[in-house]
Order: C-alpha cells, then structure tokens, then sequence
C-alpha cells in the first residue's frame, strides 16, 4: 500500500475495515497491532479480500452473519 492511498477514518466500536486483496499479511498485522493501540477496547475487523466471500462460518467467527434478504 502507498502512503497517498492512506485515508484517516473515525473508527467506532464493530466497524470493519476493508483493505486491498494484494494487502500482505506482516502489514496487516502491523495495522492490526496499531489500531489495539490507538482505539484499545474497540472491535474493529479488517479484512483483505471481498466480504461478499467470506462463508458463514469465518462471519460467524469474528462475530458477525449474514443479512437474510
């Protein structure tokens, strides 16, 4: 990721932060760790990929589900 794609966002408790598919996994980690830093007690999730794929069960893990239509 370049610094000039970087945008400051207000994250709340529950938010879900989409980053790049080609996002590398130390980066994300690092952003991760970051973020427990600069918001500690807050749920953010951050995925790399397009949430539309995740399956149930890797929703159901970070706590979320499906929106039945």
């Amino acid at each position: 990721m370049k610094l000039d794609q970087l945008q400051y966002l207000p994250l709340a408790d529950g938010d879900l932060l989409k980053m790049p598919a080609d996002t590398d996994p130390d980066t994300l980690r690092q952003l991760a760790e970051a973020i427990a830093r600069l918001h500690p007690g807050k749920q953010i999730l951050i995925i790399a990929r397009d949430i539309r794929k995740l399956t149930d069960e890797e929703l159901a893990l970070a706590g979320l589900e499906r929106k039945k239509a």
